[in-house]
């Protein structure tokens, strides 16, 4: 996606990564990942934790893996899906947890799982890159809007998401 964008095949890329920020990204910003239930989750103590996830690819799955390897706990994949309502949708019918980042963890039925007998997830980084050239300003714009919806502006603590978005300009500053 980065590499579509150098090369002109296109104008945003948003992204979320475990390691830190992409260099050239227009807003970056942190925050937590947590675990999410329903009331039908069950997790066995002794056995491996059931997860639901997108995938082996998306970012949440890998630190979920990572962090539960970290902890000497094995996870099994129960439902692999490719929608936000059909992983929903599996955790609500107690298949197992899954992993979100904060922000977008306002479920029908599913809460966070604030308390949960796992160990705590790391914060993923989440930003948005513009393609520089011709033009640049009506792509920015699009991406501060992307932005305003994606991490709304929040009082401090709230929600325990960082509370400034890093623009290219702040950070250069």
């Amino acid at each position: 996606m980065l590499r579509d964008l150098r090369e002109g095949g296109a104008d945003l890329a948003v992204w979320l990564s475990a390691t830190g920020p992409v260099q050239d990204a227009r807003h970056y910003w942190s925050e937590p990942l947590v675990w999410m239930h329903s009331p039908a989750t069950r997790i066995n103590l002794a056995g491996p934790v059931a997860l639901v996830s997108y995938g082996d690819e998306c970012v949440c799955t890998r630190s979920a893996i990572v962090t539960l390897g970290d902890a000497g706990r094995d996870c099994e994949q129960t439902f692999v899906g490719s929608s936000l309502l059909g992983i929903s949708a599996a955790v609500s019918a107690g298949f197992g947890v899954m992993v979100l980042p904060r922000s977008r963890a306002n479920l029908p039925g599913l809460s966070i799982w604030e308390d949960a007998p796992l160990p705590e997830l790391p914060e993923i980084f989440c930003g948005i890159c513009v393609r520089a050239g011709t033009d640049s300003e009506e792509r920015e714009e699009i991406a501060d809007e992307l932005t305003s919806s994606l991490h709304p502006q929040i009082s401090p603590g709230q929600l325990g998401i960082q509370s400034q978005v890093v623009t290219t300009e702040t950070a250069a500053e």
